[in-house]
């Protein structure tokens, strides 16, 4: 699997970025709100292809950070009802 291009075009505030530009479970928790490991569920739900490090770390881009973010606000809306 090849390194997905960055897609970082803002950085997140605090965001450790890999030298690829992706962002850590705990950066895309930043932006989403969330648990690291929520991120790494919500991924698996949504099915993402993501980049891994050597160790197995997970890393996403700017553009699946977003799409994690929107499904948990999607699900935090339905709780509500």
């Amino acid at each position: 699997m090849s390194t997905p291009q960055s897609f970082c075009a803002q950085p997140v505030a605090g965001a450790t970025l890999t030298p690829a530009g992706l962002l850590t479970p705990a950066d895309v928790g930043r932006v989403a709100k969330c648990h690291p490991n929520t991120t790494k569920k919500i991924a698996e739900a949504l099915r993402m292809d993501v980049a891994r490090t050597v160790g197995g770390c997970r890393l996403f881009t700017r553009t699946q950070a977003e799409r994690i973010k929107a499904e948990l606000e999607r699900r935090r809306r339905e709780d509500c009802r």
